[in-house]
């Protein structure tokens, strides 16, 4: 409720090109849902209860939507409307699954705060200056060089076309990453589009819910193995036709994956040795902390490669526009 007056107060700027709006409420006791019945000033919002569960929450509320695109307009973030336009803009002449971009990123008195997420990653990396797109494989290869984060960053800057999250809704197996999951399980499958402009606020503060409730056990390994999982799949092969070289791509692919889980492993090892009280005095720990600093030069390489194909696949297609909202 501390954030909600604000936030609705962002949102007035935007809410008139709203198709519908679905409000989810788990069980808040603190005013929200009647601050909200009261203020919203949509004719076409609906409110539903839902069990507490994040992206449970999401996912049930998406399924109530009907419009073509949807918007997670989370508590305490915002958005422009020219900047929702342009996400629009976007998907609809890619005809993109998932449109991303980056947000300004503050804390609770306003101050920018730098974090490097994903999508800061790929627009430094790509010299990007106008909206791209990226096809199955490229999309792959994005979670891959990401794996341990959430390739679409924060969905209050993000676009979706609801009828590819009702087919593919937020994992909700891995605690607080089912974002990071979603990346890593339908990565090969998405075209997704990314708007390198900042136009959208994200807001850090302290979250009510116990952090214990979301932990996951071995969550480095559920990642390792849901891209394991994904590339056996082999969804991206369906773009099969527009990859510049099939085996290449397929070899450097798997050439990442085994860089993540040799660099894992040594990350397991080190962490293993930290907890005992002779961990830096013994030489297999010397000899140790050397292997991972090897496994992530290896680890180094692959992505970097990852970056040079994904930006010779851009630019060697007509994958880029400037849309009227961002002329």
């Amino acid at each position: 409720m501390a954030y909600l007056p604000r936030h609705l107060e962002s949102m007035k700027e935007w809410l008139p090109v709203v198709e519908e709006g679905v409000v989810v409420d788990s069980e808040s006791n603190d005013g929200t849902l009647e601050f909200l019945r009261k203020h919203l000033g949509l004719q076409s919002a609906r409110f539903f209860t839902h069990p507490p569960g994040l992206y449970q929450s999401w996912n049930f509320g998406i399924a109530q939507c009907t419009g073509k695109y949807v918007y997670l307009s989370t508590v305490g973030d915002s958005i422009t409307r020219t900047g929702l336009q342009s996400l629009v803009d976007t998907a609809e002449a890619f005809d993109c699954d998932v449109v991303i971009s980056p947000p300004k990123i503050v804390d609770e008195q306003g101050r920018e705060v730098i974090r490097r997420w994903p999508i800061f990653d790929l627009i430094k990396a790509l010299r990007l200056a106008s909206p791209v797109t990226l096809n199955g494989p490229d999309t792959l290869l994005f979670a891959l060089i990401s794996l341990h984060r959430s390739i679409l960053g924060s969905s209050a800057s993000n676009l979706y076309r609801t009828d590819c999250l009702k087919r593919a809704p937020f994992p909700t197996d891995f605690g607080r990453g089912g974002d990071v999951a979603w990346g890593l399980r339908y990565a090969a499958e998405t075209k997704l589009g990314i708007v390198p402009k900042v136009f959208s606020t994200f807001l850090l503060h302290p979250k009510l819910y116990q952090l214990r409730d979301y932990s996951v056990r071995s969550g480095a390994e559920k990642r390792l193995i849901a891209m394991r999982d994904t590339m056996g799949a082999e969804a991206w092969r369906q773009y099969a036709g527009v990859i510049l070289d099939e085996a290449a791509f397929e070899n450097l692919s798997n050439e990442m994956l085994i860089a993540w889980s040799e660099f894992s492993l040594a990350q397991r090892r080190i962490r293993k040795r930290q907890k005992s009280r002779r961990r830096f005095l013994s030489p297999s720990a010397w000899g140790e902390y050397w292997t991972l600093a090897q496994k992530w030069n290896v680890l180094r390489a692959a992505q970097h490669r990852g970056w040079k194909w994904i930006d010779r696949s851009i630019r060697g297609s007509a994958r880029s526009i400037t849309p009227a909202s961002l002329q």
